[in-house]
């Protein structure tokens, strides 16, 4: 638990020991009203630090990054909408390999077996079970981290092996 405002003043006041700060002199007055002031930045600002990254989000940034990235889904449970977040965020410049997209897929929830067909720049992903929200919301999700050149086939066909 982090120091209140009050206390933080008071205890650097203290160690001057020019002051007795014991709640009954005018300085002690002061302080709590500042503190009465500052608590409430304070709280403001330690919200918006933990809104600004992904990781910590649990209001406003964490649906400011899931409407950035086009996955924005209330009803999941924060670590879920957290972890999608993150995964979608941490696709690089090297992360359109065939195993960095496995790897893309799997943290997304989706398990498949991929097929490439280089002559034709086609890649086949034939899912064996996908997360919620319709197979038309994640194929336009990860079509987003698909390279330009090539062309995306879903096949759902191998999702009745594993139900």
């Amino acid at each position: 638990m982090t120091v209140g405002t009050y206390d933080s003043m008071k205890n650097n006041m203290l160690a001057t020991r020019l002051y007795r700060l014991d709640g009954s002199t005018p300085v002690d007055w002061e302080l709590q009203s500042y503190a009465a002031a500052l608590d409430p930045l304070r709280e403001a600002l330690e919200t918006l630090q933990a809104e600004s990254f992904a990781a910590t989000a649990c209001d406003y940034g964490l649906r400011f990054a899931e409407t950035a990235l086009g996955v924005l889904w209330p009803a999941q449970a924060i670590e879920d909408r957290r972890k999608t977040v993150c995964t979608l965020g941490a696709v690089g410049t090297d992360g359109f390999g065939r195993d960095a997209f496995r790897k893309l897929l799997s943290d997304l929830g989706i398990t498949a077996d991929l097929s490439e067909d280089a002559a034709n720049r086609k890649l086949t992903i034939r899912v064996k079970n996908e997360p919620g929200g319709g197979t038309s919301v994640w194929e336009q999700i990860v079509g987003r981290f698909v390279p330009a050149h090539l062309q995306v086939l879903w096949d759902y066909s191998g999702m009745a092996d594993t139900q």
